[in-house]
């Protein structure tokens, strides 16, 4: 099966089941993520940004912020249903549809993204609740990624 999210198609047919989150689907106040990805040892979140506006934008740290966001309020969720005994490793993909993005770029903003998810506002949390996390474009998430198919659709 196929998903359409921020104007990238996705096919996750290796994957053992795919739940893709509409805004708001887990109650009130909650940010998710785009997708949940269970597999045998580990449950995927995904989040999916696409971009046609300045890449610099899509690098600060509000978006990073909102990244850890939906990443603490997904893994809420999951909490509260008891669905957290796999390891949980996050992934943001964001499509950058210009080549003003370089590696290392995407490498120090991969390391704000880990260190907001150590804890928020001063306060190391206790648990280390995302064990693996990555900030990636379109074509390292491809690279990383094998078991799944992206392609953007215009």
């Amino acid at each position: 099966m196929t998903y359409i999210e921020s104007k990238l198609e996705f096919s996750f047919s290796r994957a053992s089941e795919i739940q893709h989150v509409e805004n708001g689907e887990f109650g009130h106040g909650l940010k998710n993520v785009d997708f949940l990805i269970r597999e045998i040892d580990e449950v995927i979140l995904l989040e999916v940004k696409g971009t046609s506006q300045e890449v610099t934008r899509y690098l600060s740290d509000d978006i990073v912020n909102q990244l850890v966001e939906k990443a603490r309020d997904t893994y809420t969720y999951l909490h509260l249903i008891q669905d957290t005994a796999k390891q949980l490793t996050y992934i943001a993909l964001i499509d950058f549809r210009t080549k003003e993005i370089d590696s290392a770029m995407l490498l120090r903003r991969s390391d704000a993204l880990k260190a907001g998810l150590r804890g928020e506002k001063g306060h190391s949390w206790q648990i280390e609740y995302i064990q693996r996390a990555f900030l990636v474009d379109v074509e390292n998430f491809k690279k990383e990624f094998p078991n799944f198919e992206v392609n953007r659709v215009d």
